[in-house]
């Protein structure tokens, strides 16, 4: 809710009556912008007024102590109302000015209850309420105002008292002066309203005080209490008194986290596509075998009940235990306390990122192997489509549709298809019967039904995403559902800073425990057969 709102407006029509002591004009316009100084829009069907009508007053310029009448109808589509004035001195000078056209101008003050601006600066008013309103001269909207005045006796003009001095005379001057100060009462409540207001503080960020991991180690490295604070905020003690352990995407009591550390946490990510293919859990904060429950034998089955008080369909599932040992994967390396000390971040933080990328690297090439062993054993165990060695385009699209068939029926979700090198560009050269590539690299073709993005290492086939699986072995093809594999990691790699005292060495190191297995071997369906088939121009 805002402070009130006054606006006027204008008709030309005016008429005069005996029958009834009334005042009738439209008191505001819908969907116009106003023809003053405030750029004010007032939306249709906006506009309401206070209950029962004569609670809502007809003054004369705004004034409460100047009352003439009251309202005694009002359509809030046309926004035509009429007033009853009734007699006395009051009612017969407001009747008299009307009707002489020297207050015609009818002004609504309102409050807004709903508003926005648009992007013309304009206050838009979606919901207000009418407190009352004035007769005036000066008008807001024209082409409103009032259009009829009924009176029950001929009235004698008002004019002016030549000889009266008291009378102002309103030039544009005054107008123009009047507007100013109107103006300026508003930026003063505007400015009010804005000293009172208290913004909400910034969610704090952990780690904001350094600019980077290599900073941050190096002021470690120094014993600086703000960086020794951080370091045991985040992080854990592992044991050793004279080591203390950082974990980078932990977050506590729910504060973000400085770019620098969530962009370690990315630089790792973004280097391993395989892991990033296949389901992702945080790894437990104990234990060194992982336990997990893998589908065995599953009978159910839910039908439509034939009749009411048949017995539902009968199923069993059967799960089994298996484990997952939890594996160790890090590295180091190490300065002289001089340079540590003595130079420049960006060194440290180098040695860091180097450190992040190796643990990426290895971290990626394990999991490759695991899905590599997964695909051959489930062609080992005949949980495979049949290929060849000479498929042709339409053959591949007929083991896109038998493969999300099939995948479907398993009740897992086919979200795309891995492939080694060779089958990789083996299916770029795919053409169809009328010599036209069936996937599009550059240029058109009306036959195309795919693409490939060679940046990406990856391409679309029948709306499936291929994409190639480095180091397979050739003739690999696998469609997937990510819950066919799991990695279980802890949340980030760790990193380790320690000191030597005997040759004042820094030793800075990351590493990282991971366990990954397949809890639903069925969610990953190979194609066997197609290793052997030439590929024109070369491997």
């Amino acid at each position: 809710m805002t402070d009130p709102i006054t606006l006027t407006a204008y008709a030309a029509n005016l008429a005069a009556d005996t029958t009834a002591r009334t005042i009738t004009g439209t008191v505001s316009l819908y969907e116009t912008p106003t023809d003053d100084r405030r750029g004010l829009i007032i939306r249709d069907g906006a506009l309401d007024t206070r209950q029962p009508l004569d609670r809502t007053k007809l003054l004369r310029d705004h004034n409460p102590a100047d009352p003439v009448g009251y309202m005694i109808a009002f359509d809030p589509a046309t926004l035509v109302a009429t007033f009853y004035l009734p007699e006395g001195e009051n009612g017969d000078r407001a009747l008299a000015e009307a009707r002489d056209k020297l207050r015609d101008g009818l002004s609504i003050g309102f409050t807004t209850l709903e508003h926005t601006w648009d992007d013309g600066d304009h206050l838009v008013i979606h919901k207000a309420l009418v407190n009352e309103v004035s007769l005036c001269a000066i008008p807001a909207f024209i082409g409103a105002g009032v259009e009829s005045v009924n009176m029950s006796a001929t009235l004698t003009p008002t004019t002016p008292d030549k000889e009266n001095t008291d009378m102002p005379t309103l030039t544009a001057d005054d107008l123009d002066a009047a507007l100013s100060a109107q103006a300026a009462d508003l930026d003063r409540r505007v400015e009010a309203r804005l000293a009172s207001f208290t913004p909400a503080a910034p969610d704090a960020v952990l780690g904001a005080d350094f600019a980077s991991a290599g900073e941050f180690m190096l002021a470690v490295a120094n014993k600086d209490a703000a960086a020794l604070d951080l370091y045991n905020t985040l992080n854990y003690n592992n044991g050793d008194s004279t080591a203390l352990a950082f974990e980078g995407v932990k977050t506590v009591d729910g504060k973000r986290v400085a770019d620098w550390i969530s962009d370690a946490i990315h630089w790792v990510n973004d280097r391993r596509p395989t892991v990033n293919l296949f389901q992702r859990e945080t790894l437990p904060a104990k234990g060194n075998k992982l336990e997990y429950l893998k589908a065995g034998e599953d009978t159910t089955k839910v039908e439509k009940q034939a009749n009411e008080g048949d017995n539902l369909k009968f199923g069993k599932v059967t799960l089994d235990t298996d484990f997952a040992t939890v594996e160790t994967f890090g590295g180091y390396s190490s300065a002289s306390r001089q340079t540590v000390e003595r130079s420049d971040t960006p060194i440290v933080s180098e040695v860091h990122r180097r450190l992040l990328n190796a643990y990426a690297r290895a971290t990626e090439l394990d999991v490759r192997a695991k899905v590599h062993k997964l695909i051959a054993d489930q062609i080992t165990a005949g949980n495979a489509l049949t290929g060849s060695a000479s498929l042709t385009a339409f053959d591949w699209l007929d083991l896109v549709v038998d493969a999300a068939d099939l995948i479907d029926e398993r009740g897992y979700a086919l979200s795309g298809m891995v492939v080694s090198k060779d089958v990789f560009k083996r299916l770029l050269r795919l053409e169809t019967s009328g010599g036209d590539p069936l996937v599009h690299v550059s240029g058109t073709s009306v036959n195309q039904v795919g693409t490939v993005d060679l940046t990406g290492i990856k391409g679309d086939l029948a709306s499936v995403t291929f994409r190639l699986l480095p180091g397979a072995p050739a003739g690999t093809a696998a469609f997937y559902d990510p819950q066919a594999y799991t990695v279980f990691e802890n949340s980030s790699p760790t990193q380790l800073a320690d000191d030597s005292i005997i040759d004042l060495t820094s030793a800075f190191s990351v590493y990282g425990y991971m366990a990954s297995t397949s809890q639903h071997p069925l969610a990953l369906l190979p194609i066997s057969g197609l290793s052997g088939a030439p590929v024109e121009g070369g491997e």
